[in-house]
């Protein structure tokens, strides 16, 4: 499926006409697994003296899960990058963290990057870059897993490359955050940015189990028919290879009905004008 940079696709945090048998709120609070497919139109992407962002799978809110970044050097090559984030509270364990309480004294941003050299030299304040990066050929088709074992490791993969970070503190309650495909927000009026994704996802897998070798390996040998792998421990929540969809509707080939919906806030301002005006009516 292509993305234009321009639209994503959701699968809310609640699902008002019950057809999910495992709702996506669950799928932070234990371990889990992302695997994706995809390639970036990385010139497309590019924004002049800075590092342009695109989100592939993120929860919105304080922003979670699977980032692609790009910019150029003073020469005119592209630096291609890959991000994790997560936030996690330091609040006492007694305390449940929300995305509402976020402050910079309460909570930390913690971040996994993987770019084209695996350094940590990026854009200075001016726009310039420190060192000198290597070119890795990330222009193909692009291996990513992406593994939590809950409350206490991120591991990212990008093809042949791995990054992990521990980490102690708890990581803020995503219950109430949307799952995106192709932006780490959509809704507008957004401080942060939507930061749309520019490029081709061809697979997607969501599972609620921490990957090994062998899991991983497994999920890109059946990506011919993604259905076998509800056949194995594996825990699926979600899985597509955009073959089965509608213009408004990518369906889920797992057994628990998450189907993404195209992001459209006409449809979305629509949908919460017509649902406030059946409450009105249900209280008179």
């Amino acid at each position: 499926m292509k993305l234009d940079g321009n639209t994503a696709w959701y699968i809310p945090a609640s699902n008002n006409n019950k057809s999910s048998s495992y709702p996506i709120t669950k799928l932070c609070d234990k371990d889990y697994t992302y695997c994706i497919r995809f390639k970036v139109d990385w010139e497309a992407m590019v924004v002049p003296n800075k590092w342009s962002m695109g989100g592939l799978v993120v929860r919105n809110g304080a922003h979670f899960g699977i980032n692609t970044v790009v910019g150029k050097d003073n020469n005119g090559e592209i630096l291609k990058a890959f991000e994790s984030t997560l936030w996690v509270t330091k609040l006492d364990r007694n305390v449940n963290p929300s995305l509402e309480s976020i402050s910079e004294t309460d909570n930390e941003c913690l971040s996994i990057k993987i770019d084209s050299n695996n350094s940590k030299k990026y854009f200075s304040d001016e726009g310039e870059v420190d060192g000198i990066i290597e070119t890795i050929n990330w222009d193909g088709w692009i291996n990513c897993v992406f593994t939590s074992e809950y409350n206490k490791r991120l591991t990212l993969h990008i093809d042949d490359f791995t990054d992990t970070i521990h980490y102690d503190n708890r990581m803020l309650d995503y219950s109430l955050s949307w799952l995106w495909l192709g932006c780490c927000n959509g809704f507008s009026g957004i401080d942060i940015g939507n930061n749309y994704f520019t490029g081709e996802i061809s697979h997607l897998g969501l599972f609620q189990k921490c990957f090994n070798k062998k899991d991983r390996k497994l999920f890109f040998e059946n990506l011919n028919d993604l259905s076998v792998l509800n056949n194995h421990n594996l825990n699926p929540i979600a899985m597509t290879d955009f073959k089965k969809k509608t213009p408004y509707k990518i369906y889920d080939l797992s057994e628990t009905g998450n189907h993404f919906t195209l992001y459209s806030e006409e449809w979305m301002n629509q949908m919460y004008d017509n649902q406030t005006q059946v409450e009105t009516i249900n209280e008179l």
